[in-house]
């Protein structure tokens, strides 16, 4: 990784998607709105897919309901990268 003007600068996608430097976050996954969904098992499939993966590959994974983002935030280690 290069390093300009004090920041660190990602030379390929596997310096991007370091596991230090990224987390899985599902943003408004609304009960409520899966089933308007054709394929919304499929998709809530999908998603608890994508959520049990992380830990195998080291990442944070977080589900974030869209009605509670004005009120609460992510945790501090994932704003500042610190674990």
């Amino acid at each position: 990784m290069k390093s300009a003007f004090g920041v660190s600068v990602p030379e390929g996608l596997s310096e991007i998607c370091s596991s230090n430097r990224c987390a899985l976050i599902i943003y408004d996954m609304q009960a409520g709105i899966v089933p308007q969904l054709t394929e919304g098992p499929q998709v809530v499939a999908r998603v608890r897919e994508a959520l049990s993966c992380c830990p195998q590959g080291r990442y944070a994974g977080f589900l974030y309901p869209s009605i509670c983002s004005s009120r609460i935030g992510l945790p501090a280690w994932v704003s500042y990268g610190e674990r």
